[in-house]
């Protein structure tokens, strides 16, 4: 192995671990705030609040356009143009964040959903904000400056969790929200101010006057096929809990919840390791052979090691949530843990398509995962239960892995990396060039 791919390794698992490392603060330290939100507000509030947080945050997640997968592309090679394509990028994502907040509002009966007039008013800004809150990540890691990640998230959850205390008997009703978007407001301006004042001018002294950014039409035809994944990303867990809670009941859909959260948090690992794989292939795509390699290790390792643990401790995880969801649910986490080899083989050969520029093949396999995994719930539950959708979870993954595994394999054999079909044919979702 040369020296410049010790190198990438070692950003790899350097950076693979900031941001391991940011999720789990900021799921540790959620749970917490959840707790302490029950303690301190009254049981209603607490799930009215909820319900506006859940919400600002799922549109949030589809106002981002799935841009920062297409940061985590671009940015290593922007050259000059990075400070363009991070402003102009961030600046859009608000303002389409603004925008679905203010669509929700004007459409959506505020009685129900909102304590005032007043948060109904500003609830597209708390859209607008963890918009922008979630695509930074992404931004820090394109400019190498990943090891600020878990302190952002760190301090976002430690001061929402401060200021849910200071507020519980000032603002009884609201308060919850508030201690959730302030800080991510301030914590999006430090981060914005860190970003311009240091690390982009870094970045600009580093980069050459050259760039390897495609043509606008081929950079739009990618973003969108990026917009394309990351709404495909949202569809199963909206569809799962429908087709259980309407074939099974509310009782079962809890039993699936709470596995499906837990294999979910075991994805994530393998989704931190090959978005910085995109990262560090893209900064040197001479590299991209021997970071697939490191990739796939290290994603085998660390999924594999916690498949092996939810198989053997499955019930013991269950059990923390009360004993019925431990003899309900084990079936289901097992097959799902059963799955997460093939999760890292589709994850890792999706950042290949990516340094190739294909993200339109990642469309393509994600939506076939998709279509499979709904139709095969659809014809398991009735007669497996919960069970069946995790079968239905690990014949659609494992079919995927399997298939996927041989291009991966073929692409590790090649002595170069394969090269990026011309900028503008960059597959992407029909219409997106238009």
């Amino acid at each position: 192995m040369t020296g410049g791919s010790r190198s990438g390794g070692r950003h790899l698992e350097r950076n693979a671990l900031y941001l391991m490392a940011g999720t789990a603060l900021t799921a540790g330290v959620g749970m917490v705030f959840w707790i302490a939100a029950a303690r301190f507000y009254e049981t209603a509030e607490v799930g009215r609040a909820s319900a506006v947080i859940s919400t600002a945050a799922f549109l949030g997640s589809l106002s981002h356009l799935n841009l920062g997968q297409t940061y985590a592309r671009f940015l290593p090679a922007a050259g000059k143009r990075t400070g363009y394509l991070v402003t102009r990028g961030l600046a859009l994502i608000a303002a389409v964040g603004l925008l679905v907040g203010a669509g929700f509002v004007l459409l959506w009966p505020g009685e129900v959903l909102f304590a005032s007039a007043v948060e109904a008013a500003w609830f597209p800004l708390a859209v607008a904000v963890l918009t922008v809150f979630t695509v930074q990540d992404f931004v820090l890691l394109g400019l190498r400056g990943a090891s600020w990640i878990p302190m952002k998230n760190l301090a976002f959850s430690v001061a929402k969790l401060a200021l849910l205390v200071a507020l519980a008997a000032a603002l009884p009703q609201g308060g919850l929200v508030v201690a959730w978007v302030v800080p991510a407001a301030v914590a999006g301006i430090v981060i914005q101010v860190l970003v311009h004042r240091r690390l982009l001018p870094r970045r600009m002294e580093e980069a050459g006057e050259d760039h390897r950014l495609p043509p606008v039409r081929g950079l739009v035809g990618y973003a969108s096929a990026e917009f394309a994944i990351g709404v495909m990303s949202q569809v199963i867990p909206m569809i799962l809990p429908l087709i259980i809670l309407h074939e099974l009941g509310a009782e079962e859909n809890a039993y699936f919840a709470i596995p499906w959260t837990i294999n979910a948090a075991l994805n994530m690992l393998a989704w931190n390791i090959a978005t910085n794989f995109v990262v560090e292939a893209s900064a040197d795509e001479e590299q991209t052979q021997a970071l697939t390699r490191r990739s796939l290790r290290l994603g085998l390792l660390v999924g594999g090691s916690g498949a092996v643990t939810l198989l053997v401790f499955a019930p013991l995880v269950l059990w923390l949530f009360g004993g019925q969801y431990a003899a309900e649910g084990v079936d289901l986490l097992r097959l799902m843990a059963l799955a997460e080899p093939f999760v890292i083989v589709t994850t890792v050969y999706s950042g290949v398509l990516r340094i190739r520029r294909q993200a339109g093949r990642v469309v393509i396999v994600q939506g076939s995962i998709a279509v499979a995994i709904v139709s095969l719930t659809v014809l398991l539950i009735p007669s497996m239960g919960v069970t069946g959708a995790g079968l239905a979870y690990l014949i659609a993954e494992g079919g995927a892995g399997l298939v996927l595994l041989i291009p991966l394999i073929r692409s590790l054999r090649h002595k170069k990396p394969a090269q990026p079909p011309a900028a503008d044919a960059v597959p992407a979702v029909p219409g997106a060039d238009r």
